[in-house]
């Protein structure tokens, strides 16, 4: 459902300055000592799920695409951010945990697969019942098994779900091509294997191409990252970064440079520039939060709950976003955020239940196998 937006400017400074409240005073000071702690990966990951959520908004609901502008510039640099910390993370994890491939997969793919897999019966059956959608057995058991090739943001049950695709084959890739020894030489052979796997699939996929192009650079940087991000030189740098003489001159600078970038969009037509162009902006904000002595809580929990309000949120607003029609664009904008809270709580709560058990009854075969 498409709406007309009255006032949309307005209408973003109102929602904006609302969003800020909770974002602004609930904080705390940071006591970590890491460059990239949990808790920045949080907040940048929530972030990053503002920045699609408020860029399918602006972009797909609103008619005159004004509301949530320049809010809405950013989608692509929320892609990366989820790509850039998930090699991170994963690599981070290799290098302090050995895990054989099979339980690697075991513990991921559950995480992965089962929120899909609840979010996927939630929304076909929706599709079904209420008449927005009409799709045949082939294609639901492709989007079971996590291929999506399509990403039309209009007829495809959930068209965001081509990054599940991406990162799902990041996650096959990584156990079998990462090795501690050689953590940048992973990332390059990781690269290379995804780059290969994408040129031979690329004719089957259409447009949706595009975006696998301009995203396939950010989870094998973010696997290579992981061998240089903890070092002490670099601890000694961010150290410094943080003394008052150096501190509010940097993040100021950082803060104009990535406000510039929200303004104004650069016009590159070069698909491997724009990708480029999509990094330096990640690197941008990765470097302010690195860099930031308070941590948005806030943030940090939309950064908690991501993966299930990525899941969940476009059909949600497409197929069922009528607040837009019946209140002001902004209480609707902030309401459906709470509601994304929520739902994504929901969600999260139901899926460790079930992984909890699945992961149960996987050890205690085992055990009763290795007894035998």
């Amino acid at each position: 459902m498409i709406f007309l937006i009255v006032n949309p400017i307005w209408q973003t400074i109102i929602f904006s300055l609302l969003l800020m409240v909770p974002i602004v005073w609930w904080r705390q000071t940071r006591t970590d000592k890491n460059i990239l702690p949990i808790t920045v990966s949080f907040e940048l990951k929530g972030l990053a799920i503002l920045l699609v959520v408020f860029s399918h908004i602006g972009y797909f609901l609103d008619q005159g695409k004004q509301f949530l502008w320049p809010l809405s510039n950013l989608a692509g640099v929320g892609v990366d951010i989820f790509l850039l910390l998930s090699g991170y993370g994963l690599a981070m994890s290799a290098l302090t945990n050995k895990r054989k491939i099979l339980e690697f997969y075991r513990r991921h793919f559950l995480k992965l697969f089962v929120p899909l897999w609840l979010v996927l019966i939630l929304w076909f059956s929706a599709a079904f019942f209420s008449g927005w959608g009409s799709y045949d057995w082939h294609y639901i058991l492709l989007s079971l098994l996590g291929w999506f090739p399509g990403a039309d943001i209009y007829q495809d049950v959930n068209s965001p779900l081509w990054y599940f695709s991406l990162i799902a084959g990041y996650y096959v890739l990584f156990p079998v091509f990462f090795k501690t020894r050689w953590p940048w030489l992973s990332a390059l052979a990781i690269y290379s294997v995804a780059y290969l796997i994408f040129n031979y699939i690329k004719p089957q996929i259409g447009w949706t191409a595009r975006l696998y192009e301009l995203h396939l650079l950010a989870f094998p940087i973010g696997v290579g990252l992981a061998s240089v991000l903890n070092s002490p030189k670099l601890l000694k740098v961010l150290e410094a970064c943080r003394r008052p003489k150096y501190y509010y001159l940097i993040l100021n600078s950082l803060f104009l440079i990535i406000s510039y970038r929200f303004l104004y969009a650069i016009n590159i037509k070069s698909l491997f520039w724009l990708s480029v162009d999509s990094l330096l902006s990640t690197f941008l904000f990765t470097a302010l939060f690195v860099i930031k002595k308070q941590e948005w809580k806030t943030l940090s929990l939309f950064g908690l709950l991501s993966y299930e309000i990525y899941l969940l949120h476009w059909p949600w607003l497409y197929h069922y976003g009528g607040l837009l029609s019946l209140m002001p664009a902004w209480l609707a904008g902030l309401i459906y955020l709470g509601l994304f809270l929520i739902a994504g709580w929901l969600l999260s709560y139901l899926v460790k239940k079930i992984n909890s058990v699945t992961l149960h009854a996987a050890n205690k075969a085992d055990k009763n196998l290795a007894v035998k």
